[in-house]
């Protein structure tokens, strides 16, 4: 710029055009203007605005302009630094914010989890002190003792105990072992359904963990057969007793208390249905054995062994033998346990049954209420102990024929056994049943048949079709019907009830043989003697058999079969009178010609055709018979060939 400032112009080293302006017709004017040159210097330009210069000669701005611009872009470079720090800051600060709540949460979290720990702790220990304690408590109980408790009291006891059996999930055997003795407590009060509860969860415990110990499972199935047998089960209760018995005999020994008291409570099972040559086989076999091992007198094993056998002689009618067993051990359950106790107690009620069959009724009687009076005090009227006395009490004023009386303390028994244990417990079925036996005993037929419907109705709701108390009710419905002269609604019952049987109970169960017994009577008295004979011959074949030669059953099948052929026989000897008179006749008319076309005839000669008439008279009825039972005895072979002992029928001349 030497040229502008008067100085030498060749020292000027930038042309004019680039010092002056230009027009619009690219004509060089006299204005001047910043050249673009730029001065790298820093004492002059320095690169930033050297550069800045370079630019704004190329763009044709101003340089100012151009500052102003920068100086605005850097002042936005630095705003949006600015900001993004800010946000950063605040980011930043959001992230340690939650980080120190985090960290006080996890404080929080690792003193609660601690506190939890402690309370955890703390109530292991409690709940390993109830379980020590239920243990304690329940492992204690004997059912023969619970038997005499106040059962509002024990139910709660038991109760609670089962709430705090929930709370042993994680000790599966301790939980077993309690709820099986909850289910003991449970059946010693005739508790059934909830006895029959507590051992549907053991079994779900045993069947979860196979590590239990055998013993366990053995006690639980065991303890099923005897809430089986009690409801009358006993198809279900039977091959488990067995089982239970056979186990034992290979485990302690056949003289061992625990076997002896398994064989008892089989021995007890066959009583209750009936078959009583098995029952008194395994009774004696226990008495036999503590005879022989000099057990004393005062032994609960001993004297539960007498009482059974006592039972067993009831039934087989052998009264004289249960009266005196039982005077001794009702005497030494006194001595050694008390008046009071509820074993002496349930001695005594089979002692009072004993002297009632024996037509002891005064004895009967007064032991009777001193029995229901102790009870009531001990237990009170509603105790099922107390009701059960008050069953035997009625029973002796049924021996002395007051029937209203009878009826009147049955009616009081139903009533309250309604109200405390409920219309489905076997307990009150049992009495509604004795009222159906005092209805029959007065010949009261249609309130007896409306009872024992009642009572089949509500077996059959509990229980179902099958079950053998169901049929039981059935049958005895069946008989009923039967002395009601409705012989048609009889047979169909009987012919129903027969059908299931067969299939359920299987032909050589007694209640079977029984229904098979009264279709052969009603189709005796329905006039179809055939099918009866045939009918009744193979149920007293297999009473005689199964049940043994002199069991009730089999006696009254017996006399029933007898009573046919006397019947059929006495037709017999009519049909062969009859012929005979007529032969007779003609005889002695034949005789009178003869005598009157002969003047002389020999003495005696003609004597021999009146023995001959009675000769042949004889032969017919010997005949008749003869081939009616040898008809029948060909039946039978051809019904069963393979049994060699079957039964022979005879009769008296």
């Amino acid at each position: 710029m030497t040229s502008d400032q008067g100085k030498p112009s060749s020292n000027e080293c930038i042309p004019l055009a680039a010092r002056r302006e230009i027009n619009e017709l690219g004509q060089i004017t006299d204005q001047r203007v910043e050249p673009g040159g730029a001065d790298l210097r820093k004492n002059r330009d320095g690169q930033k605005d050297a550069l800045l210069k370079i630019i704004s000669g190329i763009l044709g701005v101003g340089l100012d302009d151009l500052k102003r611009r920068d100086y605005q872009a850097r002042q936005k470079r630095l705003l949006r630094t600015c900001v993004a720090s800010i946000a950063f800051a605040l980011f930043a600060i959001l992230l340690a914010t939650f980080a120190f709540f985090q960290r006080s949460e996890a404080r929080k979290s690792s003193l609660l989890a601690i506190e939890k720990q402690h309370l955890a702790e703390n109530e292991l220990v409690k709940t390993q002190t109830i379980t020590n304690f239920v243990q304690n408590l329940f492992f204690s109980l004997d059912p023969k003792n619970t038997a005499g408790m106040d059962t509002a009291l024990l139910k709660s006891m038991l109760e609670q105990g089962s709430i705090k059996a929930n709370q042993l999930e994680d000790k599966p055997e301790i939980e077993a072992k309690i709820r099986l003795c909850l289910a003991q407590s449970y059946r010693s009060i005739r508790s059934y359904d909830l006895a029959l509860k507590e051992l549907e969860r053991t079994e779900v415990i045993l069947g979860d963990i196979p590590q239990i110990s055998e013993e366990i499972k053995m006690k639980a199935r065991y303890e099923h057969a005897l809430v089986h047998e009690a409801l009358g089960n006993y198809l279900e209760a039977e091959p488990m007793l067995v089982y239970q018995l056979n186990q034992l005999i290979d485990t302690l020994g056949p003289n061992h208390p625990d076997t002896i008291e398994a064989s008892l409570n089989l021995s007890k099972l066959y009583r209750r249905v009936g078959r009583l040559e098995e029952a008194q086989k395994y009774c004696t076999e226990s008495l036999n054995q503590l005879n022989d091992l000099n057990t004393p007198s005062d032994a609960p094993v001993l004297l539960d062994c007498m009482t059974e056998m006592a039972k067993v002689y009831l039934v087989l009618d052998k009264t004289a033998q249960a009266e005196s067993l039982m005077h001794t051990v009702y005497q030494q359950s006194r001595i050694s346990l008390g008046d009071n106790h509820p074993l002496s107690f349930q001695r005594g009620q089979v002692l009072a049954n004993a002297l009632r069959m024996s037509n002891k009724l005064d004895e009967a009687e007064s032991l009777g209420v001193e029995i229901v009076t102790g009870l009531q005090d001990m237990l009170g009227t509603s105790h099922p102990d107390t009701l059960g006395a008050m069953d035997l009490l009625a029973d002796i004023v049924i021996a002395r024929k007051d029937y209203a009386r009878a009826e009147e303390l049955y009616g009081k028994i139903l009533s309250i056994k309604e109200q405390k244990l409920g219309e489905m417990h076997p307990e009150t079925i049992h009495t509604l049943r004795s009222v159906v036996g005092i209805h029959v005993l007065t010949e009261n037929l249609i309130d007896a048949s409306n009872q024992q419907f009642t009572a089949y109705n509500r077996l059959k709701e509990k229980y179902g079709h099958e079950h053998p108390e169901t049929l039981r009710a059935m049958s005895d419905l069946a008989d009923i019907y039967l002395k009601l002269d409705n012989l048609e609604e009889s047979f169909s019952l009987s012919e129903q009830t027969y059908e299931i049987q067969l299939r359920i109970l299987s032909d050589k169960d007694p209640m079977t043989l029984r229904s098979l017994s009264r279709i052969g009577h009603l189709h005796f008295l329905m006039e179809r003697k055939d099918e009866s004979l045939e009918i009744l011959a193979e149920a007293l074949r297999k009473q005689e058999k199964v049940l043994g030669y002199d069991n009730i059953d089999a006696t009254k099948t017996r006399d029933l079969l007898n009573q046919i052929l006397a019947e059929k026989t006495t037709t017999a000897v009519h049909q062969i009178s009859e012929s005979s008179s007529q032969e007779t006749e003609d005889y002695e008319s034949a005789e009178v010609e003869d005598f009157l076309r002969e003047a002389v005839s020999p003495v005696g000669a003609d004597s021999r055709n009146e023995e001959s008439v009675e000769s042949n008279f004889s032969t017919q009825l010997s005949s008749s018979l003869e081939r009616e039972i040898i008809d029948l005895d060909e039946k039978l072979i051809a019904a069963e060939p393979e049994e060699s002992n079957r039964t022979q029928l005879s009769t008296s001349p």
